[in-house]
């Protein structure tokens, strides 16, 4: 039987494993990969940092002890290999925590009472606006859509939010179209010439044919031809009575 990838995978060390072997058989291939896969685990769980109880944290909390603590022989070795790490890279491979420079924290963070935390406080503690919702450190904790409240009102000297009741002649649709609510056919009349929406597009001078007619029943424009005489009118509109040629007097007839 021919050589063959085999592959097997596994969750070890807070990660996705696979361990991937060249054999003729499956089944001792997978026989292999579960001995190794138990020495992984038996490792995590000895001297993983996210497992609690095991001998790591035993080494750890020895520091400072001066009994200390009784080292087995896989550990010796383990610690041997590091030492020789450390000094063949000149320090750049350590396996040892570094206390933290307490000195040099910025960026507002703090050490109190051993613990690392945010140097900073927001007055009035936590809160929620403009739909942000953030802690008594300032770290925001969740979002939200604003809402209407959230928005200031306009004033006559400051930007803000408006409303459009149904009676101020605009409409807005749902998606927040401002529009002009009034429909008219746009035309012009008068010398006003206005759109669909009642809006005034442009203007003339009034012409003679805007003008309604005067009748014996309604108020209108009249026109002065000249068989009227002796009514007149100027080239400004003024309407006047021509002299007759008579002398002004006092006469016991008159034709």
């Amino acid at each position: 039987m021919a050589l063959g990838l085999k592959r097997f995978s596994f969750q070890a060390l807070s990660s996705y494993c696979e361990i991937q072997i060249y054999d003729q058989s499956r089944i001792n291939a997978k026989k292999t990969t579960q001995q190794l896969a138990s020495e992984i685990l038996r490792i995590e769980k000895k001297y993983s940092l996210t497992n609690k109880n095991n001998f790591l944290l035993e080494i750890n909390q020895s520091a400072g002890s001066k009994f200390g603590i009784k080292l087995d022989a896989e550990t010796r070795n383990l610690f041997g290999i590091a030492k020789q790490s450390f000094d063949q890279s000149s320090g750049a491979s350590d396996i040892t925590a570094a206390k933290l420079n307490t000195s040099n924290i910025d960026r507002s963070l703090n050490v109190a009472s051993g613990n690392l935390g945010i140097n900073n406080a927001v007055t009035g503690g936590a809160s929620a606006r403009n739909g942000i919702t953030y802690n008594a450190q300032g770290l925001i904790t969740s979002t939200a859509a604003l809402v209407a409240s959230d928005i200031p009102e306009a004033t006559t000297s400051a930007v803000g939010g408006v409303s459009v009741p149904s009676a101020g002649g605009l409409a807005v649709t749902a998606a927040g179209a401002l529009s002009i609510n009034n429909t008219v056919t746009g035309a012009t009349r008068s010398g006003i010439t206005f759109n669909d929406q009642g809006l005034i597009t442009s203007t003339a001078a009034l012409a003679a044919g805007d003008l309604p007619v005067a009748t014996a029943s309604a108020v209108g424009a009249v026109s002065i031809p000249v068989a009227s005489a002796p009514l007149a009118v100027s080239g400004t509109g003024v309407l006047s009575i021509a002299n007759s040629g008579v002398s002004a007097g006092t006469d016991p007839k008159v034709s």
